[in-house]
């Protein structure tokens, strides 16, 4: 067992904060993932970690973060970086990188398929959670799913907007005490803001009949013209009976992905149905295509339960296309 790449000097290119475990992990495989954020001070960090099933249970490890806020970030740049990240778990933990993973967008997608090329025994694979993100965003986009999008983005903003006002917060917090309800989160992530406004809707309901009843003494319309005017089509936007219809729709739909995706193909009673499922497939073949198939095609036939069962009659799964394609990932 080896790293598959030659041990030069170790250079690592930028300043980095390096976490360490106190132990050698190795000899084994692992996977490296690499992803990148701007921090709240408006730095940009890359984190560099590995996953092996023989360190406590999967657990994900930080070798290395860096700060590349003023570096360019390019495919290239992020490749030298990876390989002189495989280099150090090598010589330190002795930990061989069989994987690497990373988005699938622009650079990142870039820096891996010319890593694979330099060194082809290394498995390339997308990161397969933002693939469902993505997938859920184009079924969204399609031209039968755009008024989501419209009260999606409508609900984020009453939700920033309702975070913003303290007001209203502590408002809404005595009505759920007095119905026993649970605490105001402080959600994110598109489906949990909708989740985290279905839920407030009693006690938003509440709010704008103590409004109304409060008449020119409102505590929420105040402020300048343009604040009033804002809290004036929020509170219209809780008497919205659309908004709140389809909140709800798009949360069935979610379950209706999540719960149905496999069965997706032939299943469609509509042409509305029909163009969002065809939506749902064609975002999934657009990953696929960039993929590192062979990996997965090995994975399938190896399988005694599905060998080339799912597959179509091609000569790349007949017996002497399989044998170079196994020769090609451990000859």
């Amino acid at each position: 067992m080896g790293p598959p790449v030659s041990i030069g000097n170790h250079n690592t290119p930028g300043p980095s904060v390096v976490v360490k475990d106190i132990f050698t992990f190795g000899p084994c495989d692992a996977t490296l993932q690499t992803d990148g954020w701007t921090g709240v001070n408006f730095r940009y960090l890359l984190a560099f970690m590995i996953t092996t099933a023989m360190i406590q249970k999967n657990q994900v490890h930080t070798v290395r973060v860096v700060d590349v806020s003023a570096q360019c970030k390019t495919a290239q740049h992020l490749k030298i970086l990876m390989i002189s990240v495989i280099k150090e778990v090598w010589l330190i933990w002795k930990v061989n990188i069989v994987t690497v993973t990373s988005d699938v967008l622009g650079e990142s997608w870039a820096a891996r398929k010319w890593l694979v090329e330099e060194f082809p025994s290394l498995v390339s694979a997308d990161y397969y959670a933002h693939q469902i993100n993505l997938v859920v965003s184009d079924y969204f986009k399609s031209s039968s799913g755009t008024v989501y999008l419209g009260y999606s983005k409508k609900a984020s903003d009453h939700i920033s907007w309702l975070q913003s006002k303290t007001l209203v917060l502590a408002t809404l917090r005595d009505i759920q005490v007095a119905l026993n309800s649970t605490n105001l989160s402080s959600p994110h992530h598109v489906l949990t803001v909708i989740c985290a406004l279905l839920d407030l809707k009693f006690a938003l309901d509440i709010l704008i009949r103590q409004e109304k009843g409060l008449g020119q003494d409102s505590k929420i319309v105040t402020g300048d013209a343009a604040s009033r005017k804002k809290a004036t089509e929020m509170l219209g936007l809780i008497e919205d009976p659309v908004m709140w219809m389809t909140l709800a729709r798009f949360l069935i739909i979610f379950g209706f992905l999540i719960s149905r995706y496999i069965a997706l193909q032939g299943k469609a009673s509509s042409v509305e149905e029909n163009s969002m499922i065809q939506a749902i497939i064609d975002s999934l073949e657009k990953p696929w295509s960039k993929c590192d198939q062979d990996v997965f095609l090995a994975a399938v036939v190896l399988n005694p339960l599905y060998r080339i069962k799912p597959f179509a009659c091609l000569h790349k799964f007949t017996n002497a296309g399989l044998m170079t394609l196994f020769v090609k990932l451990w000859g």
